[in-house]
């Protein structure tokens, strides 16, 4: 049986030949370079790009505004999220009320939220970033939700007869079923 090393070639070898067949296309002109442009011209924009910038900002701004963008959406996409899910995930009351709203929106890709965020928050910062609060609030809501659901019964009880309590006047919040979040 071949090892890992035979396997990452084979990997590389297709990257290599993807690469090849490019070049080979572009260059004989087999496809538009307005369609699929060189290897060589791609590099070369790519270049000005990292010289010039793009719309007289540099590239090193246009990636940190991304970064920006990303990391706040999904920050409080966990903020909020994890609470919820938590929430949903270790009480049937609140999973009976917030559930039909998550499984409901839950197979609308985010993407098509666009034009309703660009519609009621403009074209500005507010609005991408509320599309990535968004995207990652369904899976982190979810999720929680579902590994709280998924806590085996006898580690729940293995830790009330250790002392854990999830009803505790700090977890009120969580009534329902025993909850072992501390």
């Amino acid at each position: 049986m071949p090892g890992q090393t035979f396997y990452s070639l084979i990997s590389w070898g297709t990257v290599a030949a993807i690469l090849l067949l490019w070049y080979i296309t572009t260059a004989y002109g087999l496809i538009s370079a307005f369609v699929l442009p060189s290897p060589a011209t791609l590099w070369a924009e790519f270049g000005a790009l990292v010289a010039k910038g793009y719309a007289g900002k540099s590239l090193t701004e246009h990636i940190l505004a991304s970064l920006f963008r990303t990391f706040t959406g999904l920050g409080l996409g966990i903020a909020i999220g994890v609470p919820v899910g938590l929430l949903m995930g270790s009480n049937r009351i609140a999973n009976a009320i917030l559930g039909p709203i998550f499984s409901f929106l839950r197979p609308i890709p985010p993407i098509a939220f666009i034009p309703l965020m660009i519609l009621y928050f403009g074209i500005g910062e507010f609005s991408k970033v509320a599309l990535i609060f968004l995207a990652a609030l369904y899976y982190v809501v979810l999720n929680s939700s579902a590994g709280v659901r998924t806590v085996p019964q006898d580690l729940v009880r293995a830790g009330q007869n250790m002392g854990l309590s999830g009803y505790s006047s700090s977890r009120r919040l969580f009534f329902g079923r025993p909850c072992l979040i501390s």
